[in-house]
């Protein structure tokens, strides 16, 4: 098993201009679908020669936006969306607006006396809005790629269990600078000279100087590869961190995995088996 690229590895460490930002670019974020929705909102109807004098279309414009925010922050879409998707953003982004436009739709029948000249304008506007809406999303998705490849708006990770498991993980981490994670290091309490040949040089502490480094807010995602089997090591990991900003996360080992979902078929096996012998020996004696 090769190391891992320490040039790649040390490029990510002189990185991270811009972190733990989230909560600044989640109001970005609205800000940019408030103008959008308004400004397109606008456009529709000066296209179709309707002048905005109502105060129904006002309301229409008004409850869409409140209902989008509402939606949007309901489902969780003003997120980060760090290792998703463009499908998944297309398809959050897409259930917001459904839901908005079935709202703002109660709305308008509500008002249909005095918006019923203005239909079209309306369909319009939230087709193009929806097209909008996920299109700039994903044009800041190419842009962001672009500015974490370079160090920049990245997140700091960390692997704790020098196993085959959490080298694989921080190999992926390494070599998919894009996703704007910088791998730390991995930790692991036992000695060099327990440890697998290709892990010895990898570990740069005890698993308590990675706690302390969650405490101090230095990393952002902790990634437990410890063998499953470690269940208390696991479970006082967990329980220091549980007071951290770190997110933490259990990599199953992919062995004890599949033996679980083998036992698993196994045992649904023996009791769909032992059911239908059941009914056999019932109908038989009926």
């Amino acid at each position: 098993m090769q190391e891992l690229d320490s040039e790649k590895a040390s490029k990510q460490r002189s990185g991270g201009l811009i972190v733990r930002n989230q909560s600044g670019f989640s109001t970005l974020y609205r800000l940019i679908d408030l103008t959008l929705v308004a400004v397109i909102y606008y456009s529709s109807y000066l296209y179709f020669g309707h002048p905005i004098a109502d105060a129904a279309d006002l309301v229409v414009l008004f409850t869409f936006l409140v209902s989008f925010q509402l939606v949007a922050e309901a489902l969780d879409l003003y997120r980060s969306w760090r290792g998703f998707s463009s499908t998944d953003i297309a398809k959050s982004t897409t259930y917001c607006w459904a839901l908005t436009c079935v709202l703002t739709l109660t709305m308008a029948f509500l008002l249909a006396d005095s918006i019923s000249q203005r239909q079209t304008s309306i369909v319009v506007w939230s087709t193009t809005s929806l097209i909008a809406l996920i299109g700039w999303r994903i044009v800041m998705r190419t842009v962001l790629f672009r500015v974490r490849k370079s160090g920049m708006n990245s997140r700091q990770a960390i692997v704790i269990g020098a196993t085959k498991t959490g080298y694989s993980l921080a190999h992926q981490i390494i070599e998919n600078d894009q996703l704007g994670i910088r791998f730390e290091g991995m930790y692991d309490d036992r000695s060099p000279d327990r440890l697998d040949h290709e892990f010895q040089n990898q570990v740069l502490g005890t698993i308590e100087e990675a706690i302390d480094l969650a405490k101090a807010n230095k990393v952002d995602y902790i990634y437990i590869a410890l063998p499953m089997s470690a269940e208390k090591r696991i479970q006082h990991i967990l329980e220091k961190c549980s007071d951290t900003t770190a997110n933490v996360y259990i990599v199953p080992n992919f062995l004890f995995t599949t033996c679980l979902m083998l036992v698993g078929k196994v045992l649904v096996q023996c009791k769909r088996l032992a059911f239908l012998t059941r009914r056999s020996k019932a109908q038989v004696t009926s």
